[in-house]
């Protein structure tokens, strides 16, 4: 029985050495540098084999076992290998038995790595200049999308500083002589005591008032929070804002002061002007 094992043994490395040599050489040399290869139904005597623990850098080639199993007293691989540098190498001598086994003596599995250089060339050919192809759609639009917004926030800008610059020359706009002042302040002092003065008359109505005191006082240089500052802390002017603002904010009831009465001082600013 002993004897019988042995013999299958020895056939069965005998077959493996023929059959490997038997390649043809253009079978064994169409791996190239950096693809990946599989061999698979290796059948090798002897303990069960791993993979020879190497570093990559170091390794002209990398082996990888992908599946072993039983085959008798024997075991079959499935192998993958890549060539990291062209020549000719024994996968065999990439593998080592598990667990601290025995080693016996294992036939050669050759395998040639080819370059994907020309014979002599040891350099890749250099790149050759190409013209850079256009912006595809995608970039396009986005492109596109950012000069649209860009201009959009520049058109908002300007449109701000133009409302501002007009907010300004009215803030400044000379009053009317005469008793241009009043007649302007009647109206809208009136829809304030019915109740129905808007959020626009309003704001005329305290530009009409600022622009008064600015042109009187020869303030028209200062800004109009600054104006209006000052306006508070003067004598006649702060007293006739402070009545203004008390008459505006209180209802119409019989201790309201009539508009007739609350235009009177404007009235005698303007004749005593005249």
């Amino acid at each position: 029985m002993e004897m019988h094992a042995m013999t299958s043994r020895g056939l069965s490395v005998i077959l493996l050495v023929l059959s490997t040599r038997a390649l043809p050489a253009e079978e064994q040399s169409q791996a190239t540098v950096g693809v990946p290869r599989r061999l698979e139904g290796l059948v090798l005597p002897g303990p069960r084999l791993e993979v020879r623990p190497l570093p990559r850098q170091k390794a002209e080639i990398v082996v990888r076992i992908l599946q072993d199993y039983r085959h008798g007293t024997e075991w079959r691989y499935d192998l993958e290998y890549f060539g990291q540098q062209a020549g000719t190498f024994d996968l065999v001598s990439f593998l080592q038995p598990r667990d601290g086994a025995k080693p016996v003596s294992l036939p050669e599995v050759q395998v040639v790595i080819g370059s994907s250089l020309p014979p002599g060339q040891v350099e890749p050919n250099p790149l050759e200049p190409a013209s850079l192809p256009q912006l595809g759609g995608y970039r396009r639009m986005i492109f596109v999308a950012g000069v649209g917004w860009v201009f959009g926030l520049l058109g908002i800008v300007a449109w701000m500083v133009r409302q501002r610059m007009r907010t300004l020359r009215q803030d400044v706009e000379p009053i009317e002589a005469g008793r241009s002042v009043v007649e302007r302040l009647r109206p809208l002092l009136e829809c304030a005591r019915e109740g129905g003065i808007s959020s626009r008359q309003q704001a005329d109505l305290e530009r009409l008032i600022l622009s008064f005191w600015r042109q009187r006082l020869g303030l028209e240089g200062v800004s109009a929070i600054e104006a209006m500052s000052m306006l508070r802390s003067h004598e006649e002017a702060g007293q006739l804002l402070v009545k203004l603002e008390h008459w505006l904010h209180r209802p119409d009831t019989g201790e309201r002061e009539s508009i007739d009465s609350l235009l009177r001082p404007y009235e005698e600013m303007l004749s005593r002007s005249d």
